[in-house]
């Protein structure tokens, strides 16, 4: 047993037989009676100097929680490791979600940025007590993000989910104050360009090529042994089509049930969608809104006869490997194989130019070419705000500012 004296008080380090070390002090963490009480702490199997380091953290520690005790100060958790404390936000958004608290989409982007955040964190700056992570060390990581050629977008999602677990860091009092201040610049939202959207000859030849697969298939042996995998998976192409008519996001398509379930409710964060009874509407509760939009005569049909199929399943589109819907990876694969097929490539790396949800973007784009008013369209897409449609596809709007100024002043 080593002992120490604390600035409030003594601590010791004891190592057990299979080499072991605890931290042991007395102090008002926890107490309930005005004593102070045994406040023993696993440190592990760990060299001298870390030892000695942990030590002091908790010496450290200790020693302000007896100084503030009359105080009433709010920070009553012990300092552990950044690594930990990412662990248990995990968990708590896993257990949110199991609860139908939050929705899929906001568990896999929490446990995926956060996950990104602390694996850099840790080659940096070791694995820190998370009291002493720095506005300056969340700055470099942005700053890191940026250097790797990442969009705005992608930067803006990773920095808001390390934003989200601060705050929760906070109110569980983990932290005196979050590091992720006001200073911190996190990218606005960038509407994608028309060069990433299939308008014009590249939106026709895509709507047009899966108009016509619904229908038939081809029948010469070049194009047919292309196609094959197209038309032998028939779920993914009746989903794009729904997609090209609704508007609808890959992931609302992809989770579609044939009715309303038990756990389908506004009240909850699980996103959901389902088809009404008479097959006229499509009901749709994702990313904290809902909304209805109508059936077109060009999917009401399809819809009927995959009833007559596989109405009795929970999903209209069902993997018979999993009974659940498709997962988005397996979608995203075939999509970009689809897009390739078509010849939609960078003429460089010959990867694919568009992206599912780039669809939703085409449809918007076909619709305002149209004559479609923003209103309309904003009802389509379910934004809860007109300014969110109008900050997004502003730049496909037609500008016609000559006649606009020569109304100016006439009666």
């Amino acid at each position: 047993m080593y002992s120490k004296k604390r600035k409030y008080g003594s601590s010791s380090l004891q190592k057990r037989r299979d080499g072991f070390w605890i931290y042991q002090t007395y102090s008002y963490y926890g107490s309930t009676d005005g004593k102070k009480k045994p406040n023993p702490k696993y440190i592990g199997k760990v060299s001298k100097s870390v030892l000695e380091k942990m030590r002091e953290e908790w010496d450290k520690y200790f020693d302000e929680v007896d100084y503030n005790q009359k105080k009433n100060s709010p920070f009553t958790k012990p300092p552990q490791p950044i690594s930990i404390i990412v662990d248990k936000w995990i968990k708590e958004n896993e257990k949110k979600y199991e609860l139908n608290d939050i929705s899929y989409s906001t568990l896999r982007f929490n446990r995926e940025n956060i996950t990104l955040f602390v694996r850099w964190y840790l080659d940096e700056y070791g694995n820190k007590q998370i009291r002493r992570v720095s506005t300056k060390e969340i700055e470099n990581y942005r700053n890191y993000r940026r250097g790797l050629d990442l969009s705005d977008n992608t930067i803006s999602i990773n920095l808001r989910s390390i934003r989200t677990f601060f705050k929760w860091c906070l109110k569980e009092k983990y932290i005196e104050y979050t590091p992720f201040t006001s200073d911190i610049d996190i990218p606005s939202y960038k509407p994608k360009v028309d060069e990433e959207i299939p308008m014009g000859k590249n939106w026709k030849r895509l709507y047009d090529f899966v108009e016509k697969s619904i229908s038939f298939t081809p029948t010469n042996t070049h194009e047919k042994q292309k196609w094959d995998w197209f038309n032998n998976n028939e779920w993914f192409k009746y989903m794009v089509w729904i997609m090209c008519n609704t508007a609808m996001r890959g992931g609302e398509v992809r989770i579609l049930k044939w009715k309303k379930g038990k756990m389908d409710t506004t009240s909850k964060r699980k996103s959901y969608s389902y088809l009404n009874n008479d097959l006229t509407k499509i009901c749709i509760y994702f990313k904290g809104s809902y909304g209805e939009i109508p059936i077109p005569p060009k999917l009401k049909n399809m819809f009927e006869e995959l009833k007559k199929l596989n109405g009795k399943k929970t999903y209209v589109f069902q993997s018979p490997i999993s009974d659940s819907y498709y997962e988005k990876s397996v979608f995203n694969k075939l999509f970009r194989r689809f897009i390739v097929g078509l010849g939609l490539v960078d003429k460089e790396t010959q990867k694919s130019l568009y992206t599912p949800h780039s669809i939703r973007h085409s449809v918007v784009s076909d619709l305002i070419q149209k004559g479609v008013n923003i209103y309309n369209i904003s009802k389509l897409l379910r934004h809860t705000d007109i300014r969110t449609t109008l900050n997004i596809y502003s730049h496909l709007l037609p500008s016609d500012l000559e006649n606009t100024m020569e109304k100016i002043g006439v009666g």
